[in-house]
């Protein structure tokens, strides 16, 4: 990973991975449909874990976007992170947050105000509740990747906030055809089928298109191509996926629910092969749950931007640093 890499070396990947998916993905998905993920966004998924990028080097991506800036300004200013005074600039905000909670707010906030659709929403799809569900898989992986000791906690965050990103996708550029998706699972028809007839690739597969045109990290894009199948993978990308999977079903549990690994049909086998129990999950549900109570501010989908503006990206001088 080289994080002071150009902008334009970004965009040549992403070029260069239009042309490594099949061609019917891209013609629906191809890069002029797909939503612009920001060259800054995609670097900080490559810093995940990575022991060679430091505190300044994220410093430096996150000064070279003033709109991403100005988001992690507005998160440190609100009142979940209580400052004893309001912050103004982005190098204080940063030692406020620690670099790994100030790196996970530019993450939430920037993919969610830059991303998530504003415009009416499809009959059936909760907009708001898909990106709560999102944020709280990212939260989980990250928990249990931590709760197991496995060495790419913040790699197993970024996969699990972007684990459903091809829903997202097909909700900015085809609402109905999601809204057809959704209608015929109601009637108990099996989503892989639905989408693969509706829109003739389905959720997963967009979103591997999406994490190769985005030059996103292969493990990322492993782990959202195959967080329901982890098991044809191997080595790490196995690991990020498998907790992805079981991310993704603790997010979706009611917290207040009595359950237990059981419940997770089909994986008892690929559990054992991690090392995940009923204590590590629960470990892992709580600090979930203690996550999305300090990211509130950051999760309002509907009108307004996902980070709601509270104070503009700089001091009274107009600096950031």
């Amino acid at each position: 990973m080289e994080p002071t890499r150009s902008d334009t070396s970004f965009r040549n990947e992403a070029r260069r991975g239009i042309d490594r998916v099949d061609g019917s993905l891209r013609i629906l998905f191809g890069a002029r449909n797909l939503p612009v993920l920001p060259d800054s966004v995609a670097r900080l998924a490559h810093m995940s874990d990575d022991p060679r990028v430091g505190p300044m080097a994220f410093l430096e991506t996150l000064l070279a976007d003033h709109g991403l800036s100005r988001e992690v300004l507005n998160a440190v200013n609100r009142s979940w992170f209580s400052p004893v005074r309001p912050v103004g600039r982005v190098r204080e905000a940063v030692t406020v947050l620690g670099t790994r909670q100030a790196r996970y707010v530019a993450l939430v906030a920037g993919i969610g105000s830059r991303m998530l659709p504003h415009g009416k929403e499809p009959k059936g799809f909760d907009r708001a509740a898909f990106w709560r569900h999102s944020v709280a898989t990212g939260f989980a992986a990250e928990r249990l990747a931590r709760a197991l000791g496995e060495s790419l906690p913040e790699t197993a965050f970024v996969a699990g906030l972007l684990h459903d990103v091809g829903l997202l996708i097909l909700d900015r550029n085809d609402p109905a055809a999601l809204e057809g998706v959704i209608e015929r699972m109601a009637e108990g028809e099996p989503q892989e089928e639905v989408e693969r007839d509706v829109v003739g690739a389905t959720h997963v597969e967009i979103g591997r298109t999406a994490g190769r045109v985005w030059g996103l990290p292969p493990l990322v894009t492993d782990a959202v191509t195959h967080h329901h199948d982890p098991e044809v993978l191997e080595g790490h990308a196995f690991r990020v996926a498998v907790l992805v999977r079981v991310a993704d079903w603790l997010a979706t549990e009611d917290p207040a629910s009595a359950w237990s690994a059981e419940e997770l049909d089909g994986t008892d086998e690929v559990l054992a092969r991690l090392g995940i129990d009923s204590a590590r999950l629960e470990v892992a549900r709580r600090g979930m749950v203690a996550a999305l109570d300090d990211f509130e501010g950051l999760l309002k989908v509907g009108g307004r931007p996902v980070s709601e503006p509270v104070l503009a990206a700089g001091t009274g001088d107009g600096e950031v640093v």
